[in-house]
């Protein structure tokens, strides 16, 4: 509880200003057995940046399931409370710069 709400304050991901992240898709390149590379454009806190990874693409029988996984730097978007890059002397206070992402998607047919 402790954890989250400090994540959601204005040292981390400030939610009340900020209420959601948004991953935009740029490109997708298919590569082998169901995966694609992906570039995409990650907003948070209104600071944009390019991301890219592979997915996994899976046709399912409502559509498409998609699976992904992907490490950013949290300091190229602003997030740099704790950061050892910003902060000098944190010793064990020092909080890890890579933030990893799992993402699962589901797409419907539109009927």
């Amino acid at each position: 509880e402790g954890l989250e709400k400090h994540l959601k304050s204005a040292d981390f991901f400030d939610v009340d200003l900020y209420p959601t992240a948004k991953l935009a898709i740029t490109g997708a390149e298919a590569g082998e057995d169901g995966f694609y590379k992906i570039s995409a454009d990650l907003t948070i806190k209104d600071v944009t940046a390019p991301v890219n990874f592979e997915a996994k693409l899976s046709p399912t029988a409502e559509g498409l399931s998609a699976s992904a996984q992907f490490e950013i730097d949290r300091t190229v978007w602003g997030l740099k409370y704790g950061s050892g890059k910003f902060f000098q002397d944190l010793g064990d206070n020092m909080i890890n710069d890579d933030i990893i992402f799992d993402v699962d998607l589901q797409a419907n047919r539109k009927n």
